[in-house]
């Protein structure tokens, strides 16, 4: 694995070797590629930290209300022996017609 210094070099070195749109796609692609690696460490850091996965354990929670969107959830859940819970927000319909509106005054 490179080190942060080094993959920054790379990015930025292949960043001027493709066409403007190939580009964009890539400069994406590495954005989430660091999100995901920045997230995968937190996830890492949170289970093998000995005093905050004791802690949650003292705490005898029944469940783990988890975001879909953040990883860990479900690993901490299993660690923990307990069950886990997807938290999703879905917007009413109202609220996509408020967006709708919204996103047409601003054009």
């Amino acid at each position: 694995m490179y080190s942060k210094l080094s993959s920054i070099s790379l990015l930025l070195y292949n960043y001027h070797c493709y066409p403007p749109l190939d580009r964009t796609a890539y400069a994406m692609v590495n954005f989430w590629y660091e999100q995901v690696s920045m997230r995968m460490d937190q996830c890492e850091h949170v289970v093998s930290n000995s005093t905050i996965m004791n802690t949650l354990n003292a705490t005898s929670y029944d469940l783990v209300l988890a975001d879909p969107s953040v990883m860990c959830g479900e690993l901490i859940a299993h660690k923990l022996k307990v069950p886990f819970v997807y938290n999703v927000r879905i917007a009413s319909k109202l609220h996509f017609q408020e967006l709708i509106h919204f996103s047409t005054c601003l054009r």
